[in-house]
C-alpha cells in the first residue's frame, strides 16, 4: 500500500510539471518540456496579395500586432509576420507563386508549432461600426483546427482601429484558452492522422495475400499489428477495410520529433512505413496531403 501510495504522488508530481509546461513526446515516448511557438498572419482571400496585404488594410495590420501582444503576455513564444514578410521579400523569395504557395513557404520557414489566421470586417451600424474579427488556429504539421472563434466590438463611432483592439480584447483571452487546452492535449495524447492504404490496378496483392514471411498472415493482419505497434502509445482507431482499401480513421503520432525538437512531420511515419513494406519485398508509393497519409500498394 506504501508503494502504491508514493507512486501515486510521483504521477501527480509528474502531471502538475507538465501542466506548467506543455510536453512533447519523441516516438518511444520520452517527454521533454517546450513552449509553443506561434505566427499570427492574414487570412488571404481570393485577389489578394499577401506580399502587400499589410500595407493596404491597416485595421488588419492592428489586429495582427494586437494578437501577437496577447501571446507575448502569455509567455507564448512569437514570431512576427510583418518582419519574416519583409525579410522574404528583401531576399527576394517569393517568384511566381500563388498566394497560398506564398503562405506555405513562410511557415515552413519559420517552422511554428501553431499558425493563427485572422481577418477584419467592418460593419456599418447606427452612424458607428462594429469590428468584427475571424480567429482561427492551426497546428500546423497536420493543419488541425485547434480554436476557432469570432470576436467584435460594440457598435460605436471611435475610430475603427480601435474598435478592432477592444473586438481582439474581448476574446482573446478565451481564445488562447483553447488553444492551450488543445495544444497540451495534443503532447498528452498525440496528433491525429488519417492512413488510406490502396492498390494499383495491376497490383498483384490485395489485404487477403498471404505473407509468407510473416508466417502467412493475411496482409491486412500484417499491416494492422504495425500500425498498432507504431502508433503514439499504440493510440489508434481500427481500420475499416475492404480486400482492396484500408483507412484508419484516426492514428495518433507524436507532437515533437525529439531528434531534431520539430514538429513531427507524418511524412516521418509514412516513411517508416513504406520501409515496413519494402522490407516484406511490397512495393509501394505514397503521398500526402495535410493530415492524411494516402499509400498505394503497386
Amino acid at each position: 500500500m506504501k508503494i502504491k501510495n508514493i507512486v501515486l504522488i510521483f504521477f501527480g508530481i509528474v502531471y502538475l510539471h507538465v501542466n506548467a509546461q506543455l510536453a512533447a513526446t519523441d516516438s518511444k515516448g520520452t517527454v521533454t518540456q517546450v513552449q509553443p511557438k506561434v505566427i499570427v498572419i492574414p487570412r488571404v482571400n481570393e485577389g489578394q496579395d499577401i506580399r502587400n496585404i499589410l500595407d493596404q488594410n491597416e485595421p488588419l495590420r492592428t489586429a495582427i500586432t494586437k494578437m501577437k501582444e496577447w501571446f507575448d503576455s502569455r509567455q507564448f513564444r512569437t514570431i512576427s509576420f510583418e518582419a519574416q514578410l519583409k525579410a522574404a521579400l528583401a531576399n527576394k523569395i517569393f517568384t511566381s507563386e500563388s498566394q497560398t504557395d506564398m503562405k506555405t513557404m513562410l511557415i515552413q520557414m519559420q517552422d511554428p508549432d501553431i499558425y493563427v489566421e485572422l481577418d477584419v470586417t467592418q460593419i456599418s451600424c447606427g452612424g458607428g461600426s462594429i469590428a468584427r474579427i475571424n480567429m482561427n488556429a492551426y497546428y500546423t504539421a497536420t493543419g488541425l483546427s485547434i480554436g476557432s472563434t469570432v470576436a467584435e466590438s460594440v457598435c460605436n463611432v471611435a475610430e475603427f482601429g480601435r474598435l478592432v483592439q477592444k473586438a481582439v480584447d474581448a476574446k482573446a483571452e478565451v481564445f488562447m484558452n483553447t488553444i492551450d487546452a488543445n495544444f497540451k492535449d495534443l503532447a498528452q495524447h498525440g496528433v491525429p492522422i488519417l492512413i488510406d492504404i490502396s492498390f494499383s490496378p495491376n497490383s498483384s496483392y490485395s489485404m487477403s495475400s498471404s505473407i509468407s514471411s510473416k508466417g502467412g498472415d493475411e496482409l491486412s493482419d500484417v499491416i494492422n499489428e504495425w500500425m498498432e505497434n507504431s502508433a503514439f502509445e499504440n493510440q489508434y482507431n481500427p481500420p475499416s477495410s475492404t480486400d482492396k482499401r484500408m483507412i484508419i480513421s484516426d492514428l495518433r503520432v507524436p507532437l515533437k520529433d525529439q531528434v531534431t525538437g520539430k514538429n513531427y512531420n507524418p511524412q516521418k511515419f509514412a516513411k517508416g512505413f513504406q520501409d515496413f513494406l519494402k522490407a516484406l519485398n511490397i512495393p509501394n508509393k505514397k503521398d500526402l496531403k495535410t493530415g492524411t497519409i494516402f499509400i498505394t500498394i503497386l
